[in-house]
Parts: structure tokens; C-alpha cells; sequence
């Protein structure tokens, strides 16, 4: 409950607790293996200001809603090749952890590889029956992919190094079909240093631009103030459709976010690609997308819009066992809500036949885990003086 009402939780609080709930002092280790046992980890508090926690059951009644109103209300009434999602993505990777095997009793070495120092913004837009009309661009600080830039009139190194970073992104784009004006290059501001491209409007008015051809559409995004110019919605003033995912499940319903970014950055990152070149990487990502776009934006689509009901719509969260872990909390805040009414009986059980009576409930009748069953061997065994 107080996990529930954003409350901090530790050892002294939980000592407390049970000592109000049960007249029973309980130590600081017999505090933490309780913990253990009813699920809970300790995690690190970040300082952000307190969010409203919903239930993952409560987000897939919301998903459920949303998506059949869509589905009965929307959709119907445009064609699929009509059908977009947009959304933002980066190609900074400076929050990856990379790990090492290293002797036993030596700390592991220093990485040696170097982080580039711009962070460009790409532009994603996938449509719902699956063709690539609108392949990923790149927006990015960075001079090298400034294939107007002059090359220096001295002979040298320099010079050598320009003309290779030209020949490099004009046959590597040859190579895999990445159009050239895929790639823009947004002059800093006079006078700055700047290697950061934020995601706004501005991008979002070049991006169709480019796509200058685009006919109207419906276009879901989400509620961001990068689609918003003061009160003027973007993308209904190029002349679209504009639909936003409720804020606290968009990162389920979005195909852009599930999963388009999380599977290419995973294979960019895994790939073995040189992510200390920041030309060679980001080329490389703009072909990853492409990839993954022809291969899945369909499916996605289906999977966390178009087809979604109340016997699939577990598929979006992937790993059940939050779920499953809501269900029993929901049960344990039931008993204690029962308990302090003074019936501690889950179920009436006096209709019953004595023969079939129990007092088991669904949850303690389980079989246990096969940690659970490893943690009760090691606390078997005899201890050796």
C-alpha cells in the first residue's frame, strides 16, 4: 500500500509495520528477507517530481478502450496506406553499459572506445500496411555530413580527410539505398559550439517538406509539445489527421516506440558496427531502420493497434510476470483490508461440504519457484562449524 501511494519504503518502516500489524519485533535482516519474499527489490529513487503510478491491469483496460474506439470510430473510415505513426529517436549512446571479462581479483580495463560528441535526432514515420513511404531522416550538428562544405584549398591531411568523408557517405548511401536528402545538415547557430539536435516543430515542418507529396493523412503521435507550435496543432496545419496515444500507455501503442527504436538500436549496438565514427554509425542506423521498417512495421501496426483485443493485448507488455505480480499484491491488500475488519477468512467456506472444505487460496497453494525450492535446500542443509 505504501509502495501503491508513492511512499518511501525501508527496513525501519517495514520493522515498524509489522511490530503495529502483528506485536512481533522483527530485526533488520529478518526485515529484508521479508521483503525478498514478497517480491520487492531495493531500487535507487531517482529525483523526479512523483508521477501517478496506474496498475498495469488498469493500463490494459485504458489500451483496450482506446484501441476499440479506433478501431470502431477511426479506422474504418481511412484506407491503411493512409495510416502513420511518427516520432523522435536519437543517436546518442552514451548511457550504454558495456561489459568486460576481466581476471579474477583485477579491476577491468578502461574502455578505449571514443563517444562522438554530437547527438543527432532522427525522424521516424511508419505506415500501417508496411511500405516505407517516408524512410527515417537524419538531423545532426555535426559538419562532416555537410557534403556542401568547401574543401580546404591547402593540400594536406585535412583536405584528404574531407574528401574521404564525402567519397564514404555519398557510396555508402549509393550502397543502401539512402536517398541524399535523407541526411540534413542544420548549420549551428553563429558564434556556437552546438552538437545537440532537440526534437520540435521544426523538424517535424522540414520532415514534410522533404515528403512534400504526401497526400492527407491520419498520423498518430504523441501528446509532445514537439508537434505544437503555441496553439496550432503541426500536423493539422499541413493539412492532417492528427491523433495523440494517451500519455501513460503510448510507449505500448506506438509502433515508433514498441518496437521500431528499441529493435534497430538493439542491432545497431549489437551489430559491431565502428559507433565511435559518428558518420559510419549513424549511416548505418538510418540502414538498420530501413530494414526493420520493410520487415515489421506491418505487424507492428496490428499487434499494438489494429488488432488489438482482451486475448492479445498481454503481447504488448512482453514478460507476464508483472502482471502477475499486480495480481497478488491486489489479493494481499484484500486479506489486510479483510483482516482489519476482524474476518481473516479470504473465503466463506460454510456451504460448503467439510469433505471439500479448504484453507488454501489460489495463491498459497501454488507450487513454489525453482528458486523459491533451491532457497529451502540451502536453508536444509547442516551448517558446517
Amino acid at each position: 500500500m505504501d509502495f501503491d501511494q508513492l511512499q518511501k519504503i525501508s527496513l525501519s518502516s517495514v520493522q515498524q509495520s509489522v511490530a503495529s500489524l502483528t506485536g512481533v519485533d522483527i530485526s533488520s535482516s529478518t526485515a529484508s528477507r521479508l521483503l525478498k519474499t514478497t517480491d520487492f527489490t531495493l531500487r535507487r529513487v531517482t529525483n523526479k517530481r512523483a508521477a501517478k503510478e496506474v496498475a498495469i491491469s488498469q493500463c490494459q483496460n485504458d489500451l483496450l478502450g482506446w484501441a476499440e474506439d479506433q478501431q470502431k470510430n477511426v479506422i474504418p473510415s481511412a484506407d491503411l496506406s493512409s495510416i502513420a505513426s511518427i516520432d523522435f529517436t536519437f543517436t546518442s549512446h552514451r548511457t550504454a553499459a558495456s561489459t568486460t571479462f576481466a581476471p579474477v581479483g583485477q579491476s577491468p580495463k578502461s574502455a578505449t572506445t571514443e563517444v562522438p560528441k554530437y547527438t543527432n535526432c532522427i525522424v521516424t514515420m511508419i505506415w500501417a500496411d508496411g511500405v516505407n513511404r517516408t524512410p527515417s531522416i537524419l538531423f545532426t550538428h555535426n559538419p562532416a555530413f555537410n557534403l556542401q562544405r568547401p574543401l580546404p584549398k591547402a593540400k594536406g591531411p585535412r583536405r584528404h580527410e574531407y574528401k574521404k568523408q564525402k567519397k564514404f557517405i555519398r557510396e555508402f548511401c549509393r550502397d543502401n539505398g539512402i536517398a541524399m536528402k535523407r541526411i540534413q545538415y542544420i548549420p549551428p547557430p553563429k558564434g556556437k559550439s552546438t552538437y545537440y539536435i532537440p526534437e520540435g516543430p521544426m523538424l517535424v515542418r522540414r520532415f514534410f517538406q522533404i515528403y512534400e507529396g504526401l497526400a492527407q493523412s491520419l498520423i498518430y503521435s504523441d501528446g509532445g509539445n514537439s508537434f505544437k507550435e503555441g496553439k496550432c496543432d503541426v500536423l493539422e496545419d499541413l493539412k492532417h489527421r492528427h491523433i495523440t496515444y494517451p500519455a501513460h500507455i503510448h510507449a505500448y501503442l506506438s509502433p515508433n516506440d514498441n518496437n521500431l527504436h528499441g529493435a534497430v538500436k538493439k542491432a545497431w549496438r549489437e551489430g559491431g558496427f565502428n559507433l565511435g565514427d559518428d558518420v559510419e554509425g549513424c549511416l548505418n542506423l538510418l540502414s538498420l531502420l530501413d530494414i526493420h521498417t520493410n520487415r515489421s512495421s506491418k505487424d507492428w501496426f496490428q499487434r499494438n493497434i489494429l488488432s488489438v483485443n482482451r486475448d492479445n493485448v498481454g503481447l504488448l507488455w512482453g514478460d507476464r510476470s508483472d502482471v502477475e505480480r499486480d495480481k497478488r499484491r491486489a489479493e494481499s491488500r484484500r486479506i489486510f483490508v479483510l483482516g482489519q475488519k476482524g474476518d481473516f477468512d479470504s473465503t466463506s467456506q460454510k456451504d460448503i461440504p467439510s469433505m471439500l472444505q479448504s484453507d488454501l487460496n489460489g495463491f498459497s497453494s501454488r507450487s513454489p519457484s525453482k528458486r523459491a525450492q533451491n532457497r529451502l535446500q540451502t536453508l536444509k542443509r547442516p551448517r558446517l562449524l
